[in-house]
Order: C-alpha cells, then structure tokens, then sequence
C-alpha cells in the first residue's frame, strides 16, 4: 500500500459520495414527499371510489335478491289471478252458453209450436174442404128432393118446438 493516499483516496470519495446523498436527500426531500403524498391521496381517493362502489354494488346485489326472492311470490300471485280469472270467465262463458241455448231451445219451441198449429189449422182447413165436397156429392147422389123436403121441414118443426118453449 504504497502509494495510496488514504485520505485521499478512501475517505475523500467516501465523504463526497455521502455529501452528495446528503445533497440529494435535501433536494429531492420536498419533491419526492410531494410525489409520494400525490400517489398516497390518489390511492385514498381510488381506495374510496372502490369502497362506495363495492357499497353501491352490495346495495344493488341486496335489492336484487330480494326482488329475486320475491319474483316466485309475484309469479305464484299472478298464476293465482289468472287462474281466478280464467275461472270466473269460464263461469260467465258457460253461463252466457246456457242462456243462450235456452233462449234458443224456446224460441225452436215456439217456432215449432207455430209450424204444428198452422199446419193443424190448413189440415182442419183442408179435411174440412174435403168432406164438405164429399158429403155434398153423397147428398146430390142419394137424397131424393123427396127426402130433402123431409129434412127440412122436420127442422122447421123443430125449430117451432124450440120457439115455443122460449
């Protein structure tokens, strides 16, 4: 170790480089801290931001279960309806259906009933025409003048008998 400064050579450097981390802490202290408070604030800001969000999300996740848990109750209370509805509307449907069948059933009835008695009345009509015609050709073909004057003049007698006793 001959030629070697120790002063020089060891400690002067080693004094140097500590002055210049010294230099460098003092000058970069202010920046760095301002650094690092600006990265620590945006983190709080982020850190917050996250926890309304998850917050928000928990409330929303919370208000979907219930409504989920309720959407079977909701589905089963309208089948209920429905099916209460679909009840009630059959009724008047097969109510309606009968009343209309009997409304129908009636007025056949009294269709039919008209149709018997004017066919009633035509066959009185027409039987009535054919023994007037009949009894009309027995007369001219087996009363003699003799027996019509016979006839009538026992109705006359008659009809002063029944004169008599008024």
């Amino acid at each position: 170790m001959e030629h070697v400064d120790v002063t020089l050579g060891v400690i002067i450097p080693y004094v140097n480089f500590f002055t210049f981390l010294v230099a460098a802490f003092i000058l970069f202290k202010k920046p760095v801290t301002e650094a690092a408070k600006k990265a620590l604030a945006s983190f709080d800001k982020f850190s917050l931001d996250a926890k309304e969000e998850k917050s928000t999300a928990e409330t929303r996740l919370r208000l979907l279960k219930e409504r989920f848990s309720t959407i079977d109750q909701e589905i089963a209370a309208m089948r209920k309806v429905a099916e209460e509805t679909s009840k009630v509307e059959e009724k008047d449907i097969v109510a309606e259906g009968k009343r209309l069948a009997d409304h129908i059933r009636e007025e056949s009835q009294r269709v039919f009933e008209a149709e018997v008695e004017k066919a009633r009345q035509a066959m009185s009509q027409e039987i009535l025409a054919i023994v007037k015609g009949e009894v009309a050709q027995k007369i001219r073909q087996e009363v003699t003048v003799a027996d019509q004057h016979g006839i009538i003049s026992s109705q006359l007698n008659h009809l002063k008998a029944v004169q008599a006793i008024s």
